[in-house]
């Protein structure tokens, strides 16, 4: 189109403590790792003074070495929720083994592809859904599964929606 550039940005980076990313949000669940991410995306110049509304392209980041604040993803992966857990599991806090967040970005709107996978040392979930960076929301459905009995049933899904400043 006419008076319309297309800026890409294709490349990658480490180092971003998850801490620091997530300092904004409101949910209440903290978290910590390191953050490397791998993009490739365009935006349109020209077409809206927001370039988030014209983002295409992919973008895949994983987290090292990590930890989330709460063990309620490996209750949710064990089924556990409404019965006592496990002693173990009553600590506040997961390891994470494995966190990779997969996007494919249309028009600022990001959508699992192919699924999230976070891991930790009980349970794997994997989630899909959305990222809409122009609405500043969330809508992800997760399902964990606990590592003991992959083929097994799989715990208690859940849905992550909202806010990307503090989603329910």
């Amino acid at each position: 189109n006419e008076g319309e550039s297309v800026l890409r940005a294709k490349g990658s980076g480490r180092g971003w403590p998850l801490a620091a990313l997530m300092r904004g949000g409101k949910g209440g669940i903290s978290a910590s790792g390191t953050v490397r991410l791998e993009f490739d995306v365009t935006a349109r110049l020209g077409v809206d003074t927001d370039l988030l509304r014209t983002l295409d392209g992919t973008a895949t980041a994983r987290v090292r070495n990590g930890r989330l604040g709460t063990g309620m993803l490996d209750l949710a992966g064990l089924g556990v929720l409404g019965r006592p857990p496990p002693s173990k599991l009553m600590h506040a806090e997961s390891p994470l083994r494995c966190v990779k967040v997969p996007l494919a970005f249309n028009n600022g709107v990001g959508r699992t592809d192919p699924v999230i996978v976070i891991e930790t040392d009980a349970v794997q979930a994997l989630g899909r859904g959305t990222i809409n960076l122009v609405r500043n929301t969330v809508d992800l459905y997760m399902v964990p599964r606990p590592l003991t009995a992959p083929g097994g049933a799989a715990g208690y899904s859940f849905t992550v929606k909202g806010s990307l400043d503090g989603p329910a």
